[in-house]
């Protein structure tokens, strides 16, 4: 979880296979916005929670994680950070880039 504090964002990849969901908190305790995919069976309250108050947001397929992610880093959306930011954090902006490279790579090589 201290990963988490070092980011501009964080994505919780347990999400996106049917296995309940994973804890979709533990970036927001770190003080980065969540993004997440659409199994949440486990954490259903913690979406809820994390939708209200604008903490971050689910993304339900590789292209809405791939728009969401380009828009946050672009600038062209914002998510609040929680309160239990644990001070500043630097910038990870080169992560988030070789994450959507990835996410380009995926779409190419599956046609899409």
């Amino acid at each position: 979880d201290k990963l988490y504090a070092v980011g501009d964002i964080a994505f919780v990849g347990g999400t996106v296979v049917n296995v309940g969901g994973h804890n979709i908190l533990e970036p927001i305790w770190a003080g980065s916005p969540v993004l997440y995919g659409p199994s949440i069976d486990n954490v259903r309250d913690s979406s809820e929670f994390i939708l209200e108050n604008n903490l971050g947001e689910m993304a339900a397929e590789k292209e809405a994680l791939y728009d969401l992610m380009s828009r946050f880093l672009s600038g062209k959306s914002h998510y609040k950070v929680s309160e239990f930011e644990p001070g500043k954090r630097p910038h990870s902006r080169r992560t988030a880039a070789i994450i959507i490279d990835a996410l380009k790579k995926c779409g190419k090589e599956s046609g899409v």
